[in-house]
C-alpha cells in the first residue's frame, strides 16, 4: 500500500503535520512558509524535512507540485488569522485575509484527497470563510467544521481553533470529526472560585470561552462532551525539561531568559492564575509599558495563551 504525501501550507514550526508524522501510512512531502525563524526552528530539529521558503501568493499549483516530488494526497493550512481574531483589529482589509483564498485556489488545482484548515473561530463569520466552502463544494468536497478546544485533545493550552476537514467525492467518503479524548473526572484550580473544581462543575470557569465562539452559536453546533483522559496542566508539561545549565537543556535550548529587572518586577508581584490587572494595581506607573489582560501565571491549570514560534507570517 503506497503511502499518503502530505503537504503543509503556512507551515510554522509544522505542528498539524506532526500527528501525520506519527502514522506510518504518510510522508512528508513539503512544507511552505516565509517565516525564517519559524523554518530554522523545525529544521534545526528535523534537519532532512523538505522545508521552502516561499510567499504562496506567488506560487503556481504546478511549481507546489514539483517541489513536492509529484502527487499531493493530503493538503494541510493554517493561513494568516490576524485579520479575523477576536484578540486584534478584525480588519477586512487586512491584506494577509487574501490567504484563505490562496488556499482555496491551491485546493481546487491540485484536488488531493483529503484538506485540513485550522485558523481562529471568527473566520467562519467572514465572507472570505463562506467563499471557501463554496469553491470547495464546486470542486467536489465534502466537508465539515466545528469549533474545537486544543485542552479536551491532551494540550495543557485551552485554546479554541476552527478545524475544517474536506474529503474529495472520489474517495468515497465522509468527513468526520474525532470525540474529544480528554476531560475526565480531575479536580483544577478554579481562580474565579479560588477552589478546585472538575470541569462539569465549571466548564467555562476552567476552559474558558472566547467570544467568537458565542458569536457563532449560530453556524456550529456546540460540543459539551470531553474524554476520558485527565487534562495536563502546564506544571504538567514542563516538569520534565531537564535542569537549567545541564548538557540536556541546552541540546533543547532550555535556558535562562534574559530577562530585565523591569519585568522581574513586574511577573514577581502577579499572583497564581493573576494577569495585567495585578501588574496595573501594584505598578501603576508602569501601565504603558506592559497592559495586557492575555497573560497570566498558570502552573496549575491550563494555560490561556503560550508564546511560541507556532506559525508562519505570510504577508
Amino acid at each position: 500500500m503506497r503511502k499518503l504525501r502530505v503537504v503543509e501550507l503556512y507551515g510554522g514550526i509544522a505542528r498539524t503535520w506532526e500527528s501525520f508524522r506519527r502514522w506510518k501510512r504518510c510522508e512528508l512531502g513539503l512544507l511552505v512558509d516565509v517565516d525564517q525563524l519559524a523554518i530554522d526552528n523545525y529544521t534545526d530539529n528535523h534537519p532532512t524535512a523538505p522545508y521552502w521558503k516561499r510567499d504562496l501568493a506567488t506560487v503556481s499549483p504546478d511549481e507546489l507540485t514539483a517541489k513536492a516530488s509529484g502527487r499531493i494526497d493530503v493538503l494541510l493550512g493554517c493561513p494568516p488569522c490576524q485579520g479575523f481574531s477576536d484578540t486584534g483589529k478584525r480588519d477586512p482589509f487586512d491584506p494577509r485575509n487574501r490567504h484563505v483564498g490562496v488556499f482555496a485556489r491551491f485546493v481546487c488545482a491540485l484536488k488531493p484527497l483529503a484538506v485540513v484548515m485550522e485558523n481562529v473561530p471568527l473566520l467562519a463569520a467572514s465572507d472570505q470563510y463562506r467563499r471557501f466552502t463554496r469553491r470547495l463544494e464546486k470542486a467536489g468536497y465534502r466537508w465539515t467544521a466545528t469549533i474545537v478546544n486544543a485542552s479536551l485533545y491532551g494540550s495543557c493550552q485551552t485554546r479554541q481553533r476552527l478545524l475544517f476537514v474536506g474529503i474529495h467525492e472520489r474517495a468515497r467518503s465522509w468527513p468526520k470529526l474525532p470525540q474529544p479524548t480528554h476531560g475526565g473526572d480531575k479536580r483544577y484550580f478554579g481562580y474565579h472560585s479560588q477552589r478546585m473544581l472538575k470541569l462539569d462543575e465549571a466548564p467555562v470557569e476552567l476552559l474558558g470561552i472566547a467570544p467568537a465562539t458565542f458569536q457563532l452559536n449560530s453556524v456550529f453546533t456546540a460540543h459539551d462532551r470531553v474524554g476520558r483522559a485527565p487534562i495536563p496542566t502546564v506544571g504538567d508539561v514542563l516538569s520534565g525539561l531537564p535542569p537549567l545549565d545541564s548538557v540536556d537543556a541546552q541540546v533543547l535550548s532550555h535556558v535562562v531568559w534574559q530577562t530585565g529587572p523591569d519585568m522581574i518586577r513586574r511577573m514577581s508581584g502577579v499572583p497564581e492564575g493573576g494577569d495585567g490587572l495585578e501588574v496595573r494595581i501594584i505598578f501603576p506607573t508602569l501601565m504603558g509599558v506592559y497592559t495586557g489582560k492575555g497573560w497570566r501565571a498558570r502552573s496549575r491549570r491550563f494555560s490561556r495563551i503560550l508564546v511560541a514560534a507556532d506559525s508562519g507570517t505570510q504577508k
